[in-house]
């Protein structure tokens, strides 16, 4: 799943969407964070012109919905903390 809605270009982190928190939270699962450089260009990775490199994070558990919560800011924190760690991820890419 990409937090941000889909794919996106080259290096170009945005902003997570509530979706991954809300499936997160309610499924009551982890998110392992993952980076990906060099899907841009599939075509010449396939042909091994250009290497496509992976990077995993450490599993975020969210915090659990409770009452009282609001569960759209709730989504939005696990997004935007899913985020930082796959930024955090990319600084550690070539």
């Amino acid at each position: 799943m990409f937090p941000e809605g889909g794919r996106v270009k080259e290096g170009a982190l945005k902003p997570a969407l509530p979706g991954v928190g809300l499936l997160s939270v309610k499924a009551g699962v982890p998110v392992v964070p993952a980076y990906v450089s060099g899907s841009d260009r599939i075509k010449r990775a396939i042909l091994r012109l250009h290497r496509v490199e992976l990077a995993f994070g450490e599993p975020y558990f969210p915090p659990a919905e409770t009452e009282g919560t609001r569960a759209r800011e709730l989504y939005r924190g696990v997004g935007e903390e899913v985020m930082r760690r796959i930024a955090e991820l990319k600084a550690g890419v070539r």
